[in-house]
């Protein structure tokens, strides 16, 4: 009996690893979505700053939602490269077993993406629902114990993995850099 306990508990949080995956994905396209929705909606604009010439006022007003859409974009590409990192890993811990120092830096980087997502709506319910998912594995892995050098070798973990998808985020937005406004 104590052995189907014991499998049964794995087997639970393995399907609840591959729901956080689901989940995962269901974000990233979401918000590719939304930033190829930005990116053709910079260039229309662009396109109607060029045809009006850049001296009237009603191309100042389409600069500064240039800037605005810019912005928007630069943290929906920041999003998009953490959750292909994030897929990535829990992708691989699906495949090898699960720690609680691997949950403990999911959970920090999630920290990070609901930074980002803070501003548009559809996106920080997925990411609510990617954190809640990602507090459920980790009580469940976790115990009612806590380690601090995990939390802080965790830390680190999702440091760098932030700075990673800045890195691709910016790879991804060079072709946003032409439309910089300068004023």
């Amino acid at each position: 009996m104590r052995v189907l306990v014991i499998f049964k508990r794995k087997a639970d949080s393995k399907y609840d690893l591959v729901r956080l995956l689901y989940y995962l994905k269901l974000c990233h396209g979401r918000v590719n979505y939304l930033l190829s929705k930005v990116e053709s909606k910079i260039e229309s604009i662009k396109s109607r700053v060029n045809y009006l010439g850049i001296e009237g006022s009603d191309s100042k007003k389409l600069l500064k939602e240039i800037s605005s859409l810019v912005n928007l974009a630069r943290s929906l590409a920041k999003m998009s490269a953490i959750l292909e990192v994030l897929i990535t890993r829990v992708e691989t811990l699906t495949i090898i077993n699960l720690t609680v120092k691997d949950l403990t830096t999911i959970k920090e980087v999630v920290k990070e993406l609901r930074n980002y997502s803070q501003s548009i709506p559809e996106i920080s319910i997925i990411v609510e629902d990617i954190d809640d998912k990602v507090n459920d594995l980790m009580h469940e892995v976790r115990g009612s114990f806590r380690d601090s050098d995990i939390n802080v070798v965790a830390v680190n973990d999702a440091k760098n993995i932030i700075r990673e998808a800045e890195l691709i985020a910016e790879e991804k937005l060079k072709s946003l850099s032409s439309y910089s406004i300068k004023t």
